[in-house]
Order: C-alpha cells, then structure tokens, then sequence
C-alpha cells in the first residue's frame, strides 16, 4: 500500500503532491473511513460497494478506469443519471461517498483542492438522477 503524504507536506495548498490510482486510493479511503472517521463496518462495506459500482460504471463506459485526477465532473453526473430507478436516499448516499472519496483525495494531497462553486450541488445531482428516469445514457 503507498504511504500517505503527510499533512506538512499539504498544508492549505491547492498544490498535488503525488498521483495514486483508483485502486490504490480505494482501501487507503475505506481505511481512513473506519480509523480516522470510526464508521460502522456496515457503512464502510457499503461505500466500498458504491466505488465498486462507480468503478465499474467507469469501466464500461470508458473501456478502461482513469485516475481519480482524470475523472471529470461530466462522468459523475452521467453516474448519477444512470442510477435511475434507485431509491432517492440510496442515490444520495452514493454520491455523498463519491464527494467524502474525491475531497479526501484533495486532502490528501492527490488532487486539487476544490474551489467552491466549482461543483454541480449535490441537489441538482439528485434531481437529475431522480425526476429523469425515461433518459437514455449512450
């Protein structure tokens, strides 16, 4: 497993420090999750499933999975659309881990730092991927 940046070497900066691959942020994230943050294992397993469908979703989409710094915001709403038909709470939840999975990323020091206004609210998410079940993703 690659060793974390450490917090000196990111302190505040909108600066990357180093890349790290899907699979290698994954059980670094799930890691912190249960560590640092003391989520419930059942919590952690279910965000670990919500990257998993990400991660595959990606993957058939894009015939390959990108880094998390090549993932654009583009792709996560076509995720989200494409979660249709889901209950409203479970779409919330998945893209409430992809938001913890990205901003600890930044923390981290693996990706930019955010600015605000920069992403698509979390509310226009839901309501894309919910009100428009009769879209077509292609």
């Amino acid at each position: 497993m690659q060793a974390l940046p450490t917090e000196e070497a990111v302190p505040g900066s909108r600066q990357v420090t180093s890349s790290i691959s899907f699979q290698e942020a994954l059980p670094q994230f799930l890691s912190y999750l249960e560590s640092y943050r003391s989520y419930s294992p059942l919590t952690v397993q279910s965000y670990r499933c919500d990257l998993r469908q990400f991660q595959e979703h990606l993957e058939k989409q894009l015939g390959g999975l990108p880094g998390p710094g090549e993932i654009t915001r583009e792709q996560v709403i076509h995720y989200a659309v494409s979660l249709s038909g889901s209950a409203p709470l479970t779409v919330r939840r998945k893209l409430a881990c992809l938001s913890s999975f990205f901003g600890f990323l930044a923390d981290m020091g693996y990706l930019p730092k955010r600015r605000m206004g920069q992403e698509l609210p979390l509310q226009e998410l839901l309501r894309v991927s919910c009100d428009c079940p009769n879209w077509e993703i292609g």
